[in-house]
């Protein structure tokens, strides 16, 4: 399955911004914020509104920024103001969340800053950082990041996900 998320038909689309169908499976990205400037998006039901969009000085599409991930951004930066989040390294990963009752794959952003560009391997479900040799194993097994048998368990029963 997780596989399947990287060869997304979406990825056959006008590519203008990040979204989870970019990465590999259990790929994480270190970028720095350039600027976060509002643009006019439109969603997936046509809809057209102003969202906070997150340029990088590295070599990636901009990423649109939801409620969550702005509030994850301001934790780290320990304020709200945008202004002040331009230099700061955010860690982006792709997972799942529930909408409507529905599983769907999205970004998220760790929520705390990277301690260097050396990507930490994370358990899905606990956050635990777990070795990179459990994390592809795990990856390769079940297309997830898991430290343990009862973070799977936990995960297939929709309990305490991140």
């Amino acid at each position: 399955m997780a596989e399947e998320l990287y060869n997304h038909w979406r990825n056959l689309t006008d590519l203008t911004h990040l979204r989870a169908e970019i990465f590999k499976p259990g790929e994480e990205k270190v970028l720095t914020i350039k600027e976060i400037i509002a643009e006019k998006i439109t969603s997936n039901t046509g809809v057209v509104e102003e969202r906070p969009v997150a340029h990088f000085e590295e070599d990636v599409l901009p990423m649109v920024l939801n409620v969550t991930n702005c509030k994850t951004i301001e934790k780290i930066c320990g304020t709200g103001n945008v202004f002040n989040w331009v230099g700061k390294k955010i860690q982006v990963f792709a997972t799942t969340t529930k909408v409507a009752g529905q599983s769907t794959i999205c970004l998220r952003i760790r929520p705390y800053a990277p301690k260097t560009d050396k990507v930490e391997y994370h358990c899905c479900v606990c956050n635990k950082v777990i070795s990179k040799e459990i994390h592809d194993g795990s990856i390769a097994k079940y297309g997830k990041s898991y430290c343990s048998k009862e973070c799977l368990d936990k995960d297939k029963n929709g309990e305490d996900i991140l």
